[in-house]
C-alpha cells in the first residue's frame, strides 16, 4: 500500500483529497475539526470485528446547532478549541477531577448573543483577564486565516497554499517560512518528521505537557536541560544544508509552564554540525563483515559500534571529500547509525569508540540478536547519561511504586522496574488488562520523550546526508529508509508493572530468595496479567535486560 506523510496538519491533506475530482480517498475517518475544511461527512467510529462504522455530516451539525452558515459554523469549531485554536475561555467551566469542560448548549447561547460573530464574542469579553492574557482575538484571526490558506501537496506533488492567487504576501507570518521542495518530499516519504521543520520555519520552540505526563521537576529539567543539546544539534545539522536564512534563524524557545521564558537558539552562532560528520561515507567494500550482514531485526547499533574495536578498520573509515555517493540500503543505513553515535557522543572524530561508547559496546555485546533488546539498553543508557535513570524518589507524590519490603529492598525494586520501562510486555493483542501504576507511567513519560528526540535526531541525519547528495537519491526504497532506523516504536510501561508487582510480591514470603518460591510467585502472574503471552517470559526479558545495563553501568545507577 503507498501511503505519504502530510506536509502540515493532516486534516488540510484528507480535505483536499476528499474533495479532488481524482477521488482518491472515498471516506475520511478523523476528527471533528475536519469540517472546518468542508468535508461533508466524517466517519467517527470503526468496528472491523462487526463491520460497521459510525458517521455525522456538518450538515446535520449545522442544522441540530441552530441552522448556523457554515462561516457561522466554522467560526464557533474554532472557538470550541482544535489544534489551531485553544477554546474560548468562557466556554470553559469546572470539571470533574479539577479539569475543564464545555456545554455546547451554553456555547451556542453565548455564540448567538453575539449575533454569531466570533470577533464581536471576542470583543464581549476583552475585558476577561483569561480572554486578555491569551490574546485571544488576535489568535482567532491567525487560526481563521491558517484554516482559510492552508497548505498541501497537490495531486503533482508541490507543496504550497490551496489558493495560492488569492493567499496574502505574509501569509509565511502564520503558516511558516517555506522549505525546499526535495524537503518536503522526504516529510511525504517519512524520512523526515515534521517537528524540526516545524522548530525552523515558525521560529518557535514549544516545550509541552503531553496528555497523561505529569508535571514534576525532573520532566521540567529533562526539556529545559537535558535535552537542548540534542534539539539544537538536529536544528543546526538540518540548517546546515539549507539556504543561509535558516542558518541564521533564531528560534525561540517556551515552556508550557512559563510563556515569558526568554530562551534562544542562535544557529548563526554554531559551528557546523554537518562537517563534524561528513567523514562518515563508506561504500560497500569499505563496511566491515559485521556491518554487511545488515538484515531486518539484525542488531545495527551493536554490530556499527563493535566494527569500531577494529582498528585496521577505524584507521581507513574516514572518507574523502570526493567519495563516490551511497547507494545500497545497506550503505546509507550503516553510515547514518556512525554519525548518529558520534553526535552522541559513542564515537570520537578520529573514529575511535569513547568512554560511554566502550561501556555502550560491553552492554550491547552482551545481548543476543534474538533478545530484541538494543533499543532498550541503548535508551537506558541514555537515561543513565542524563542522570535520570537511578533509584532516586523522583516522584515523591504519585502512586503506584513499590510497597512492600525493607527501604533498600523498595529502591532496588523501583530502579530494577524502571530499567524494565525501556522494554515490552508480550501481551495479546487487544487492551491492556492488569495492575496500574502512576509511578512507572510518570517514568514512562521520560523514556519517551527521550527516545522522540534521539529519533528526530537520526532522522535528521539521514536526511541531511541526503540533501548533501551524500546518496544516490533515485531511488524508490523511502519507506524502507525510515523503518530501519531505530527508535521508531514508543515503549510502554507494562513491563515494568509486571517485574514492579513481581518484586514487591516477594518480600511477603517467608524465604523470598528461594527457587521454589520464586516459582509460585512468577506463578501467580497469570492472575495479575490474564492477557500477557507469557508471565514467567516477560520476566525474563526483563532480567536479561537488567543484566545488560547494570553489568557496567552499575556504578551510575545507585
Amino acid at each position: 500500500m503507498h501511503t505519504s506523510t502530510s506536509q502540515a496538519n493532516y486534516c488540510f491533506q484528507l480535505a483536499y483529497l476528499e474533495k479532488d475530482p481524482h477521488r482518491f480517498i472515498d471516506a475520511v475517518f478523523g476528527p471533528a475539526e475536519l469540517f472546518l475544511f468542508d468535508v461533508e461527512k466524517i466517519i467517527t467510529k470503526m468496528d472491523t470485528d462487526l463491520r460497521h462504522f459510525n458517521w455525522v455530516t456538518k450538515s446535520l451539525c449545522q442544522e441540530e446547532l441552530g441552522r448556523l452558515s457554515n462561516q457561522q459554523f466554522a467560526d464557533l469549531c474554532l472557538l470550541l478549541g482544535s489544534p489551531f485554536l485553544p477554546t474560548f475561555p468562557p466556554f470553559e467551566t469546572p470539571g470533574y477531577g479539577g479539569g475543564k469542560r464545555v456545554n455546547i448548549r451554553d456555547a451556542v447561547g453565548m455564540f448567538n448573543s453575539a449575533g454569531r460573530n466570533a470577533l464581536a464574542l471576542c470583543a464581549q469579553f476583552e475585558e476577561d483577564q483569561r480572554v486578555h492574557d491569551l490574546d485571544y482575538m488576535d489568535r482567532f484571526k491567525r487560526a481563521f486565516m491558517t484554516v482559510k490558506h492552508h497548505v498541501i501537496m497537490d495531486v503533482d506533488g508541490k507543496v504550497g497554499p490551496l489558493d495560492p492567487e488569492n493567499a496574502s504576501s505574509d501569509l509565511h507570518e502564520l503558516i511558516g517560512q517555506r522549505l525546499p521542495e526535495e524537503l518536503y518530499f522526504y516529510i511525504s516519504k517519512g524520512i523526515l518528521g515534521s517537528r524540526i521543520p516545524n522548530w525552523l520555519t515558525s521560529g518557535e520552540l514549544l516545550l509541552t505537557l503531553p496528555l497523561g505526563t505529569e508535571d514534576t521537576p525532573v520532566y521540567r529539567r529533562l526539556l529545559t536541560e537535558n535535552l537542548p543539546p540534542i534539539r539544537t544539534q538536529a536544528l543546526c545539522l538540518l540548517s546546515n544544508s539549507l539556504h543561509r536564512f535558516y542558518q541564521t534563524k533564531v528560534i525561540n524557545v517556551r515552556a508550557w509552564y512559563d510563556d515569558k521564558t526568554d530562551k534562544s537558539i542562535h544557529l548563526k552562532d554554531l559551528p557546523s554540525v554537518k562537517d563534524t560528520i561528513s567523514s562518515w561515507r563508506l561504500g560497500s567494500k569499505q563496511l566491515p563483515e559485521s556491518v554487511q550482514k545488515f538484515q531486518e531485526n539484525y542488531p545495527l547499533l551493536t554490530s556499527c559500534l563493535s566494527a569500531l574495536n577494529d582498528q585496521g578498520f577505524v584507521s581507513k573509515s574516514s572518507s574523502p571529500k570526493d567519495a563516490a555517493p551511497l547507494t545500497t540500503k545497506q550503505e546509507i543505513i550503516s553510515n547514518v547509525t556512525w554519525r548518529f553515535l558520534q553526535l552522541r557522543g559513542y564515537v570520537d572524530s578520529k573514529h575511535q569508540l569513547t568512554t560511554w561508547g566502550k561501556a555502550l559496546e560491553t552492554a550491547l555485546s552482551s545481548l543476543k540478536p534474538s533478545d530484541n533488546l538494543e533499543e532498550p539498553t541503548f535508551l537506558a543508557v541514555e537515561l543513565v547519561r542524563l542522570g535520570i535513570l537511578s533509584s532516586k524518589d523522583w516522584f515523591p507524590n504519585i502512586s503506584g511504586g513499590p510497597m512492600r519490603g525493607s527501604d533498600e529492598e523498595q529502591r532496588n525494586n523501583l530502579l530494577i522496574s524502571r530499567v524494565a520501562c525501556f522494554g515490552k510486555i508480550q501481551h495479546k493483542p487487544i487492551g491492556y488488562s492488569g495492575p496500574l501504576s502512576r509511578q512507572l507511567l510518570s517514568f514512562r513519560s521520560l523514556v519517551s520523550t527521550v527516545r522522540s528526540a534521539l529519533r528526530d535526531l537520526i532522522e535528521v541525519v539521514l536526511a541531511s546526508l541526503l540533501l548533501s547528495g551524500d546518496a544516490n537519491r533515485d531511488r524508490d526504497d523511502w519507506t524502507d529508509l525510515s523503518l530501519s532506523l531505530p527508535f521508531i516504536d514508543d515503549n510502554d510501561c507494562g513491563l515494568a508493572i509486571a517485574v514492579r508487582t513481581y518484586l514487591d510480591d516477594l518480600p511477603q514470603e517467608p524465604e523470598p530468595t528461594t527457587e521454589a518460591i520464586r516459582e509460585e510467585v512468577r506463578a501467580k502472574g497469570k492472575e495479575w496479567f490474564q492477557h500477557s503471552h507469557s508471565f514467567s517470559e516477560n520476566l525474563d526479558m526483563s532480567f536479561q535486560l537488567w543484566d545488560a545495563v547494570s553489568a557496567r553501568l552499575a556504578f551510575y545507577l545507585w
